[in-house]
């Protein structure tokens, strides 16, 4: 019998479309659900969702054909279809949903989705504060929110690394037997915000090809060492190594491989 992704950490159990856009308007910033034809009489909207300390991830299924309209969110969000399919406008830009084909967004994305009644997907949830510190930390300067590029899909080994990525946490953190610790559930989460940044196009992708890191003066690299063997009890994030060392993540990290 099939396992319910998240089954651990159910939200919602419900036949009633307006308690589930509620519960939406929430997570997802989602103003409006519609029903298509005979949905009624099969709708069972179903959430399970997990949240960490800036990083969400849910699960959802309808039992219905469903239209949802979302808009100025203050998160970034990406899909992962498990099964069925859709329609998106995404700013704009129309594009299919399926479970090769996901979606992502930024705040203030404005998104037209259409799911089918077999359409079930994983979601990915990461405040936007959490993403531009990983960002700036990355690069070594600050950054404004990165725009999400509606037009350009990600390389196709990209996404399937990314959803392998996901699904990974997702089969860690439903497992009861031997739940992860809190410093590796810490070091996931950094990792999803880290693969999110790298496999999704926006304006500030250039910034992180390897063509564009320089190295760092082993000072730097001396002061990240000492920090790590101070902190190996902690989650050591990007943007705390980066604050330590007054340098860009990437640029230290090849400075270290050098």
């Amino acid at each position: 019998m099939r396992t319910e992704p998240l089954s651990r950490f159910p939200a919602l159990r419900t036949h009633d479309v307006d308690e589930l856009r509620q519960r939406l308007a929430g997570l997802f910033s989602v103003w409006s659900m519609d029903l298509g034809r005979g949905g009624q009489q099969t709708f069972e909207g179903c959430l399970n969702h997990r949240q960490m300390e800036d990083v969400g991830v849910t699960y959802a299924r309808y039992g219905s054909p469903l239209a949802v309209c979302l808009s100025h969110g203050d998160t970034y969000l990406q899909g992962f279809p498990v099964r069925g399919h859709g329609s998106v406008v995404n700013d704009g830009t129309e594009g299919e949903i399926s479970p090769s084909n996901g979606i992502a967004c930024g705040p203030n994305a404005d998104m037209r989705v259409k799911y089918s009644s077999d359409f079930e997907h994983l979601v990915l949830r990461i405040k936007r504060q959490k993403l531009v510190k990983t960002l700036s930390g990355l690069i070594g300067r600050p950054v404004d929110a990165p725009r999400i590029a509606t037009s350009v899909r990600p390389a196709p080994a990209m996404a399937i690394a990314q959803r392998r990525l996901v699904e990974f946490v997702v089969r860690e953190l439903n497992r009861v037997d031997a739940p992860l610790p809190g410093l590796v559930l810490a070091e996931l989460e950094q990792t999803l915000v880290v693969s999110y940044l790298n496999c999704n196009l926006h304006n500030y992708s250039h910034l992180l090809q390897e063509d564009s890191v320089r190295s760092v003066a082993p000072w730097q690299v001396r002061l990240a060492e000492e920090y790590i063997e101070q902190n190996w009890d902690q989650p050591v994030t990007v943007e705390a190594l980066a604050h330590v060392a007054n340098s860009g993540i990437r640029s230290l990290f090849f400075t270290f491989r050098k």
